[in-house]
């Protein structure tokens, strides 16, 4: 099953790591080079289903 097949409005950086087939450390990244804005400012971050998906859109 695919993560973003569910109705899930958030995502842990792992599972979003999972989704776009790269390592949690790059997530990691995206969040401090601002490229994905999170719902929480400080660990454990929460990344909104839709900056999940653009980021996914952009390639």
């Amino acid at each position: 099953m695919n993560l973003l097949d569910t109705n899930r409005i958030w995502f842990w950086p792992s599972e979003v790591a999972k989704i776009g087939h790269v390592s949690k450390q790059t997530v990691y990244h995206w969040v401090q080079e601002g490229k994905i804005t999170t719902i929480l400012k400080m660990r454990p971050f929460k990344i909104r289903r839709e900056e999940v998906e653009q980021i996914l859109n952009r390639g």
